[in-house]
């Protein structure tokens, strides 16, 4: 799959944060840098779909396809012992990662620490 520079710059910039490679791994076949670039993606289609649901102008399909990435989203999140939270406010981050555990906890939004990692905006 083929990603946009911007894409990669932001899913760069969130394996930077998290400092995936101190995560323990349970296969070691994912490449978190091409799993952080599938989120970012998702999380720009899921924020676009929550824009329509806030304009009033929900499609037919946008709620499958809702659940759909909320699906995928956590399980590329899961793999590197990240928690994925969702939300229906397109003003800021709709997906955002936290750490589980009693690791350090990584943040960029104003919410702090208990808000999470923001991506796909």
């Amino acid at each position: 799959m083929r990603f946009s520079d911007k894409t990669k710059l932001e899913a760069y910039e969130a394996q930077k944060a998290f400092d995936l490679w101190q995560f323990e791994q349970k296969d070691k076949d994912f490449d978190p840098l091409y799993d952080l670039c599938t989120i970012v993606r998702l999380a720009k289609t899921y924020n676009l779909i929550q824009e329509r649901a806030c304009n009033g102008q929900e499609g037919p399909r946008d709620e499958a396809r809702e659940k759909s990435i909320e699906r995928q989203v956590s399980g590329l999140a899961g793999r590197y012992g990240l928690a994925a939270r969702f939300s229906g406010d397109p003003r800021g981050y709709c997906i955002k990662l936290c750490v589980t555990g009693k690791k350090k906890p990584v943040y960029n939004t104003w919410g702090g620490a208990s808000e999470g990692y923001g991506v796909g905006k």
